[in-house]
């Protein structure tokens, strides 16, 4: 009796055990799911402090993209934290490089833009007309994708083509070309003149295409580099109009000529050596009918054929800026007092365009 009594005692006695062992694993179970459970619930709430942030910032990027320069101003000088100012240089960058949406344009500048579309709206023969800050980007077109005859326009972005080439080492400027009885061409020029058999560099042919408007070596460059070449160069850079035509001449618009007087700007910036030697071409036109305001150099290549007449210019301003103007004026002696115009409407848009971008240097303090 006594040993069943005992082996009884120590069985209880490990069940007891058991269960206390039972006991601590489960609360050592419970704890660990509750430790598990809250540490959950805290790394939920970061990560939606974190989506919360960052929504705010989003809003606050789409917010200052939404308002104008002088809000954006307002808006830095109101915040009481120092660190988090745009500094003064930062703030003179974006004055003077962004461009403004019309919307945003003070009087002075939608004035301006005005006075252009009521002077075109005057004459449908005052056909198309583009102005662009080379600084900025900002632009002004009337009638600007509307195609015309090219005239000798067409030159520009031909001659353009061919030095960017010629930069890239596909094509040798010294090479000579022998002038023939098929390349003779009437209008403007010199060569026609010469004798056959003169010979030109490919550099001198260039030239004369752009100095001289010379029709004979804007033939014989088509001839033997190809519009379907130069079509596919200028259509990747947007244009819709030059070298569309199987012709050496063709159609051009105010669209096309600030593309393609954009890149002879950017190409002259870029490349002293080939760039500089072409903007010198277009700086030694014979014939400039935007000839600029206060003696500004001027880049520049016209055409005129009937009763076309048209022109597209680099006005090298304190702050550059290209201007387009073309025209169908059936009565050529009505030229002179067109581009006169065209001349005087976009120095004004030019100027009032400026004189705004200046006034905004009073909302930054180290520039008042």
């Amino acid at each position: 009796m006594r040993e069943n009594a005992s082996q009884s005692h120590r069985r209880q006695r490990r069940q007891v055990r058991v269960i206390k062992i039972l006991f601590l694993l489960f609360c050592i179970a419970l704890t660990a799911v509750i430790v598990l459970a809250c540490r959950f619930v805290q790394v939920e709430n970061r990560y939606q402090e974190y989506d919360d942030y960052f929504l705010e910032i989003e809003k606050r990027d789409q917010a200052y993209t939404d308002v104008t320069f002088e809000e954006r101003q307002v808006a830095k000088e109101s915040n009481g934290n120092p660190a988090a100012k745009t500094t003064a240089a930062e703030q003179l960058i974006d004055c003077f490089t962004s461009s403004p949406d019309t919307d945003d344009l003070p009087k002075s500048v939608s004035d301006a833009v005005d006075a252009v579309n009521r002077y075109y709206r005057k004459n449908n023969n005052y056909f198309a007309f583009a102005y662009k800050d080379l600084s900025t980007g900002f632009t002004v077109t009337y009638n600007a994708n509307q195609s015309i005859y090219a005239a000798s326009t067409v030159k520009a972005p031909a001659d353009i083509y061919l030095y960017e080439q010629a930069a890239a080492g596909k094509l040798d400027l010294e090479e000579t070309m022998t002038y023939t009885k098929n390349d003779w061409h009437d209008g403007s020029g010199v060569i026609r003149n010469e004798p056959f058999g003169t010979k030109y560099t490919v550099r001198k042919l260039i030239r004369y295409s752009v100095i001289h408007s010379d029709n004979v070596a804007h033939c014989m460059l088509m001839g033997k580099y190809g519009r379907s070449n130069m079509l596919s160069f200028w259509q990747k850079k947007g244009t819709n109009a030059i070298f569309t035509m199987n012709t050496n001449w063709g159609l051009n618009s105010a669209h096309d000529a600030l593309i393609y007087m954009q890149e002879l700007y950017d190409f002259y910036l870029e490349d002293e050596t080939y760039g500089g030697e072409l903007m010198q071409n277009f700086l030694d036109t014979k014939t400039k009918f935007i000839a600029g305001v206060n003696g500004y150099p001027v880049a520049n290549k016209g055409g005129w054929d009937g009763s076309v007449i048209h022109d597209a210019s680099i006005v090298f301003a304190e702050n550059p800026y290209i201007v387009a103007a073309f025209s169908n004026l059936y009565n050529t002696n009505d030229y002179d007092s067109y581009f006169q115009e065209v001349n005087q409407l976009a120095y004004s848009l030019h100027k009032a365009y400026w004189q705004y971008k200046t006034d905004l240097l009073n909302n930054i303090p180290q520039y008042r």
